[in-house]
């Protein structure tokens, strides 16, 4: 969990100081940014495969091959927010995953269902950023 935590604050340190990220190349920024949403859908067991595949970045599921996993603007933001999401539940439920796996799957009128299924379309996790950061 703390290696997650390192790799997370450095993606939140890299996209929001301007210095830190013209430090590094895009294709370092993109790798690591793919690595931390891999370790947040682990967390919290969404399916990767299926979240790549739905945005419509295939690609980024073959992280040995960085150089060829070039993100564009767009995709940064929606991946960034997901990652944000995290940090947001992760914060509101006082790091208690088991809750926020309750939350992720326990019907919510705001979302006519159950929170998981939005993390799986661009204007899911829209939705969700949206939701939590009402929280923050």
């Amino acid at each position: 969990m703390v290696k997650f935590a390192l790799l997370i604050s450095d993606v939140t340190r890299i996209m929001f100081n301007p210095q830190a990220e013209a430090l590094m190349l895009k294709t370092e920024k993109d790798l690591l940014l793919i690595k931390s949403v891999l370790k947040t859908c682990h967390i919290l067991m969404i399916d990767e495969r299926r979240l790549f595949i739905s945005l419509g970045l295939k690609e980024a599921l073959n992280v040995k091959a960085p150089e060829k996993m070039k993100l564009t603007q767009e995709e940064t933001d929606i991946l960034t927010k997901l990652i944000q999401i995290y940090l947001y539940l992760d914060s509101f439920c006082g790091g208690n995953i088991e809750f926020i796996h309750h939350w992720m799957n326990t019907e919510n009128e705001y979302f006519e269902g159950a929170p998981r299924e939005y993390f799986y379309t661009q204007h899911g996790i829209d939705k969700l950023y949206s939701y939590v950061q009402k929280f923050g």
